[in-house]
């Protein structure tokens, strides 16, 4: 059984729960929130092992502007392997 501490961590973040510290992106944009990643998981000079990163840079048409990106590309994905700093990263969708 899960302490409760690693039990509130399991439900609340996308870090696997391995022997190995994995996030995944999912499909977004680098936002401010992103920031947080680092200190809410690399405690204990333990980091991110693996980062799964979603690159795909989907833009869409916007009401104000031709195209509204709406999934990461590959200037945001730099930024971000930066700010988390793992291991090692994996795109994913990138063409």
């Amino acid at each position: 059984m899960l302490s409760s501490d690693r039990q509130a961590a399991r439900t609340t973040n996308w870090i696997a729960d391995t022997a190995h510290r994995i996030y995944i992106s999912g499909d977004t944009l680098l936002i401010d929130e992103l920031s947080q990643i680092p200190e809410r998981y690399t405690h204990a000079n333990k980091p991110i092992d693996l980062m799964l990163i979603h690159l795909g840079g989907t833009t869409i048409p916007g009401p104000s502007m031709p195209l509204l990106m709406v999934t990461m590309d590959d200037k945001q994905g730099i930024e971000l392997v930066r700010l988390i700093s793992p291991d090692v990263t994996i795109p994913i969708h990138y063409e």
